[in-house]
């Protein structure tokens, strides 16, 4: 097993999407890269924490290496974005690689600069050791209102990727009341 944790906007949008790809063996949102400990949704949001809305990935490198696990994140964002996805703005939103084996920087960096050749603007894909992670409860997701520029931008992702993305979703919760 192999662990990576990838940073693209809106943690629950971009984990369904990578729990989706054959050989992803489980994934768990929340914040890294911050400047506290466990923070909240408010503090990340309002008290400039530093953090960025995270996804730990475990994968079997065996069935989908880097590389491809890699591209296929790629495919989800937008990777010259600064601070931004879609609806969603603020730093907790950027777009970021955070690794645990010091073994994956080589990957990494030379994924990003394949990516770079197909852009004209800096790709905007930090690519940093994970520092102070921490995962968010499944059920979190449940209280947290879906705004409808969220649902838009998830849509036109959704469109834009069909192909790959169709699978992904099966219910989107619109606007449900905070408990």
């Amino acid at each position: 097993m192999s662990e990576i944790y990838l940073a693209g906007g809106c943690f629950w949008g971009t984990e369904k999407y990578l729990s989706s790809i054959r050989g992803v063996l489980s994934t768990q949102a929340g914040y890294a890269n911050g400047k506290t400990e466990n923070p909240t949704y408010e503090e990340v949001c309002y008290r400039n924490t530093g953090h960025a809305e995270t996804v730990r990935v475990v994968y079997d490198s065996t069935i989908i290496p880097l590389e491809f696990l890699l591209k296929l994140y790629y495919e989800s964002i937008d990777p010259v974005s600064v601070n931004r996805q879609g609806g969603d703005q603020g730093a907790q939103y950027r777009t970021g690689i955070y690794y645990v084996d010091d073994g994956d920087l080589q990957v990494i960096r030379r994924s990003l600069a394949q990516l770079q050749e197909r852009y004209g603007k800096p790709v905007a894909i930090e690519a940093e050791p994970v520092q102070l992670m921490s995962l968010k409860d499944p059920d979190v997701r449940l209280m947290l209102q879906v705004r409808e520029d969220d649902a838009t931008a998830f849509e036109e992702l959704m469109l834009r990727y069909q192909s790959r993305v169709l699978s992904v979703l099966k219910h989107v919760v619109v606007n449900q009341e905070l408990a």
